[in-house]
């Protein structure tokens, strides 16, 4: 903790709440208790319904009915409560065969019906790649993307588990009859092998290297993304993301987890530019009340931080005074991570913004 106090959570019956009120672990887990306790519903409705959320604190499976545990608050909490010394994980097991596929859809809506259709056979991965960012990797060369359609507006990689190879391509057999015409996809790419796996994978994994080279001059600035909405939304995400995107005239590769909704949106900017701390928050504000309009959560996977944290007040209206107050509680001094999770008042999401090296004069750059 930040008074120097060790504590090892765990799950803590409410029956032993008052026993050892003098320990940390008790006394901290009563305090939130009386946060949360009074205020339950007021949380409840407040939270996005979406598959995964990492914005706020987690208030309510920290406070379950029977059991309070301070993992679960701290666990995403960002460093703002306490500083984790030792964690131990739990592991599943690893299947025992896999198979994976490319498919590929002419509109939007088509591959949103496709999102919700392949949830139903519960895969393992469920990416979405946009027309955008299959843009950038037909021009690098991809085999695999320069093949598709040039009409395509977006794929799916659906990876499959079973108990073995034969159960894995059945599963993939079974999705493919369902998926493609008649049904919403134009086309399946099966990779039932190592190989077509691995270059499957790779459309999605070349992302960071084409964008970090393609555009002298530009810079791939991952400042809006991770967002998560209600799946039945995704297309319409993925459409109001790209119509943010044109408004500002900019260039990005748009791809995310389609089976949670999360989308990555990667724009291109100057760091040149002497605008562009104010084009930035600009576009962010847009992007988050786009999200927050569609029901969603700012992040579903990266956290909050220096980003998203001044605009959790608009996500979460009165619980927002709850995470100020569960960072008291834990944090009286703010001296851990101060300024994130809970805003600091005056603080802004471009703050310490450094793009790297940016031109300063003819032939000169500095860091």
């Amino acid at each position: 903790m930040s008074n120097g106090e060790f504590v090892e959570t765990r799950p803590l019956p409410r029956a032993e709440l008052s026993a050892g009120s003098g320990e940390a672990l008790h006394r901290l887990s009563l305090g939130l208790e009386c946060l949360v306790a009074p205020r339950r519903e007021v949380i409840r409705s407040a939270m996005p319904q979406v598959r995964r959320i990492a914005s706020g604190y987690e208030l309510l499976r920290s406070t379950s009915d029977d059991r309070l545990d301070l993992t679960q608050l701290l666990v995403g909490s960002e460093g703002t409560l306490a500083v984790t010394l030792e964690a131990k994980l739990r592991l599943t097991r690893l299947p025992g065969g896999t198979a994976t596929a490319l498919i590929h859809f002419r509109d939007l809506d088509a591959a949103g019906e496709g999102v919700l259709q392949a949830l139903k056979h519960h895969p393992s991965a469920l990416e979405v790649l946009d027309q955008s960012f299959l843009d950038l990797v037909r021009e690098a060369g991809q085999d695999e993307v320069r093949a598709l359609p040039e009409a395509t507006e977006a794929v799916l990689i659906v990876e499959l588990e079973g108990t073995d190879a034969g159960e894995a391509a059945a599963r993939l057999e079974r999705l493919g009859r369902e998926l493609v015409r008649p049904g919403p996809a134009e086309g399946i790419v099966p990779g039932l092998d190592a190989r077509t796996r691995d270059r499957i994978w790779e459309i999605r994994k070349t992302a960071s290297p084409i964008l970090t080279s393609r555009q002298k001059g530009l810079h791939s600035t991952r400042f809006i993304e991770d967002a998560c909405v209600p799946t039945p939304r995704f297309p319409e995400f993925l459409r109001a993301a790209r119509e943010i995107l044109r408004h500002h005239r900019l260039q990005a590769a748009i791809f995310g987890h389609a089976g949670d909704a999360i989308l990555h949106v990667n724009p291109l900017l100057d760091p040149a530019d002497p605008n562009i701390a104010l084009k930035m928050e600009r576009i962010a504000a847009e992007y988050s009340e786009m999200v927050l309009s569609l029901g969603g959560a700012l992040s579903g996977e990266h956290g909050d931080g220096r980003l998203r944290t001044p605009f959790l007040g608009r996500a979460f209206g009165t619980v927002a005074d709850i995470y100020r107050e569960v960072k008291e509680l834990f944090d009286p001094l703010s001296l851990l991570n101060p300024g994130i999770k809970v805003h600091d008042g005056h603080s802004r999401m471009t703050d310490h913004l450094d793009l790297g090296p940016r031109p300063l004069h003819r032939g000169i750059a500095i860091w």
